[in-house]
């Protein structure tokens, strides 16, 4: 990943991943294009590992998680 990447923040609604975030993936894989550059997503909360099956049909380059009890 480079400084030309573009990162989604996905939100979390109900255990799953928001369709506007879903929505902004592809339109975050347009601009990436024109930059050069790489997509990337943020998940954050409790148990949101198990959410990334949701998202792997986006072509992301790479998912940070941050999963903790507390979130």
């Amino acid at each position: 990943m480079n400084s030309r990447d573009v990162y989604v923040y996905l939100d979390v609604v109900e255990e799953r991943i928001s369709i506007n975030s879903l929505s902004l993936i592809t339109k975050a894989r347009e601009l990436a294009k024109i930059l050069g550059g790489g997509v990337g997503a943020i998940i954050v909360g409790r148990d949101v590992k198990k959410l990334v099956k949701d998202v792997e049909e986006y072509d992301i380059d790479v998912i940070h998680i941050i999963d903790h009890p507390k979130l």
